[in-house]
């Protein structure tokens, strides 16, 4: 049994504790062998995400109406990448609801309708990296 971090850390232990250097997301993979075979089961995690540290200032967005009950919106002063996704995540890091952004958009909704009342964080980001991220309180 292996689990790899996704920081190039490596544990052997049936249930080891890792402390991440930075903020970030992280792919956590469990490498299990015997004698008939490999499995591995990956997932990704959310270090630092709830503490919502400042939105870095080359990519700035205004999210309103915060609190919110229906519908957010999302205005983004740089079009969005390519393969950009806004996920709602609760504030234990589990993804709630997530939305696919066009390239090009600078203009966007996100339905919270069917989210409970709460604080959840909206997260904006690419397969290589987070570009925002805000906190957003549902309340019906």
């Amino acid at each position: 049994m292996q689990w790899s971090f996704g920081d190039g850390s490596v544990s052997q232990d049936a249930s080891p504790v890792h402390v991440y250097a930075q903020p970030g997301i992280y792919q956590v993979c469990l490498i299990v062998s015997n004698a008939n075979g490999t499995d591995t089961l990956c997932r990704q995690v959310y270090v630092g995400v709830t503490a919502v540290p400042p939105t870095p200032d080359v990519f700035t967005v205004k999210v309103f109406p915060n609190p919110v009950s229906g519908e957010l919106y999302i205005e983004s002063a740089i079009p969005m990448a390519e393969n950009t996704t806004l996920v709602l995540l609760d504030i234990q890091g589990r993804q709630v609801s997530t939305i696919s952004a066009s390239a090009g958009a600078t203009d966007l909704r996100f339905s919270v309708v069917s989210v409970p009342s709460g604080t959840y964080i909206l997260l904006g980001r690419t397969p290589q990296k987070v570009l925002f991220w805000k906190k957003i309180v549902v309340q019906r």
